[in-house]
């Protein structure tokens, strides 16, 4: 929240800083152009003995208001105090999420008689409020939140149905994600998967099974165990021993024509594939 006040008499332009949460916020008076005189704005500005009246006083206190009305009307006559609107701006990282005026509150009075402007920082920081409020669901619009970027849903969902892409997701981490990996890696699981690095493994996957049913027999999930393990070069694959000559020749083959897939941890920290 704002802290600091605005000057006890302020100008229009004159501004008051805070940053919340990361958000740098700035509150600005503006000079308020559309209100007109004290008396057209507030229907009770002038006193009256009038009980029906918007400005009716006790008449034992209607000399000392109307006076003070007299005061008022002269020194915003004399341009002594003015009506202005307080904005607040909000940005993060250096890019504006609310923009002047887009967050305002108007018709607020600057400079009144006897008035120390404390007021003014009471309406800024319930303008903040309203303004983080609107820089935050900017901003899930500009950057979705790191859920919307997950593979986690619809990579389990294929899992389930495609014990080949099981065995593949299964050697991935077996492989990736040891005590040896970098601090990034330490600790991924599915979840931590990205939709980008999802689609491809499901695509990967569906195109090696469909070319290779007949090699794979039922041993899908082995196979997919292997695809990971081949096309990446590690120490075991489809040329160990474990298939038919053949059949793991040509699985080891279109293995090694996918090419490696290097996997890494974004700065979002869910994993991608290079």
């Amino acid at each position: 929240m704002f802290t600091k006040g605005f000057d006890k008499y302020a100008i229009a332009g004159e501004t008051i800083t805070c940053t919340v949460d990361g958000f740098d916020c700035t509150a600005t008076i503006h000079h308020d152009e559309a209100t007109g005189a004290p008396d057209v704005n507030d229907e009770g500005f002038w006193p009256s003995l009038d009980p029906n009246a918007a400005g009716y006083v006790l008449p034992e206190n209607f000399s000392v208001e109307l006076a003070k009305a007299v005061r008022a009307m002269d020194a915003w006559k004399n341009d002594e105090w003015f009506y202005c609107g307080i904005a607040v701006t909000v940005s993060k990282d250096g890019v504006e999420l609310l923009q002047k005026c887009e967050s305002a509150l108007w018709g607020i009075e600057c400079n009144y008689p006897d008035s120390d402007n404390a007021y003014l920082l009471e309406v800024a920081n319930e303008q903040l409020d309203e303004a983080l409020t609107a820089a935050r669901a900017k901003l899930a619009k500009l950057c979705p939140p790191r859920e919307s970027f997950k593979g986690a849903s619809i990579l389990r969902d294929a899992m389930k149905r495609n014990p080949f892409l099981q065995g593949y997701v299964e050697a991935l981490f077996f492989t990736e994600v040891t005590p040896d990996s970098e601090e990034s890696m330490q600790g991924k699981d599915v979840d931590d998967i990205s939709f980008s690095l999802a689609r491809q493994m499901i695509r990967d996957c569906k195109v090696f099974g469909t070319a290779h049913g007949r090699d794979i027999d039922s041993a899908y999930e082995s196979a997919g165990h292997d695809f990971w393990l081949t096309r990446n070069g590690h120490g075991a694959g489809f040329w160990d021993g474990d298939w038919p000559k053949e059949e793991g020749e040509r699985m080891d083959a279109t293995s090694k024509a996918f090419g490696s897939c290097e996997i890494y941890a974004g700065d979002d920290g869910l994993l991608y594939a290079m």
